[in-house]
């Protein structure tokens, strides 16, 4: 037998059931071997079977006489009141129809519930549509975020030394889908001592924002931040520190959906000597409060124009 997991379902079920049932109750027409017409000039119903009524029947209150008792006179016409069919007929009829308006009463109540559980079906369906498109619409909208560093170094043509290092930032879009009227930054600052960042620190854009477009599951780099040689060996010797962050924001291609943010903000590590060719020597390490994705970020998205 199948479980019934939803209560509301179930309720719904016995309330039809209970609607079908008084229903039937309701619009039930009366037997009619159980009354007869007395005569064609009176419109009265009489028990069919009124001769074995009438023979088990109270005899017929006696004509009353002066010196009884008003208690016994009141006896005697109630007595006879009880024993006259016509008077049952009536009764019976009064109490049928009085039965057939408490069902009628009933059935109301139940539609009315009946439409009220159809209105809270409808209401869980949209939602369930509601819910289903938004799980699809995440699932293959664009996802832009930090992916890694590309470090290069740049030689002198004359010495053949490394006078700087370039250094790539890269974000990937892991989605399906491509970015629209994407944009962001990247900022840098370099720090001779030990110090974190102020607490009270802004993560400012030092340079106007730059327009990219990511097609699905791309990488592109932003950047690229020259790194001198001299600063890349204090950042080696743990003579000087290096703080980047940035942020991108870009529009999904489903209609009507906010705008979204990443952004990300760490520190620069030179793990080896920048001297040589040694091309993973640089590690970003994300740190500080400017990391977050739509909701989480430090900053809400620019509106578009």
């Amino acid at each position: 037998m199948s479980k019934i997991s939803n209560p509301r379902n179930a309720l719904f079920v016995l309330l039809m059931l209970l609607a079908v049932l008084s229903a039937e109750l309701v619009f039930a027409e009366p037997n009619p071997s159980e009354f007869n017409v007395a005569s064609p000039d009176q419109n009265i119903l009489v028990p069919a079977n009124v001769e074995e009524f009438a023979a088990n029947a109270i005899p017929a209150a006696r004509p009353q006489n002066a010196s009884e008792s008003p208690a016994a006179q009141h006896e005697q016409v109630t007595s006879g009141a009880e024993s006259d069919p016509h008077l049952i007929a009536q009764q019976t009829m009064a109490n049928a129809a009085e039965t057939q308006s408490c069902l009628v009463a009933i059935g109301t109540v139940l539609l009315f519930l009946t439409l009220i559980l159809t209105w809270l079906a409808h209401r869980s369906a949209l939602d369930a549509l509601n819910v289903t498109k938004k799980s699809f619409q995440t699932q293959l909208r664009a996802y832009v975020f930090p992916s890694g560093t590309t470090a290069l170094p740049y030689k002198s043509l004359g010495t053949g030394r490394i006078d700087s290092w370039l250094i790539h930032f890269n974000f990937k879009n892991s989605g399906p889908t491509p970015t629209l009227n994407a944009s962001g930054m990247l900022n840098w600052r370099l720090q001779w001592s030990k110090e974190d960042l102020p607490p009270e620190f802004g993560y400012p854009d030092e340079e106007p924002a730059v327009n990219w477009h990511y097609a699905p599951f791309e990488e592109q780099n932003a950047g690229p931040v020259k790194l001198e040689i001299s600063a890349a060996i204090d950042a080696w010797k743990k003579q000087m520190r290096i703080f980047v962050w940035g942020w991108i924001e870009y529009n999904d291609v489903f209609p009507e959906t906010e705008r979204h943010r990443t952004e990300f903000s760490g520190e620069l590590f030179v793990t080896a000597d920048p001297t040589s060719d040694a091309f993973n020597c640089f590690i970003f390490q994300p740190s500080g409060p400017f990391n977050g994705h739509d909701d989480t970020c430090f900053r809400r998205p620019a509106t578009l124009d």
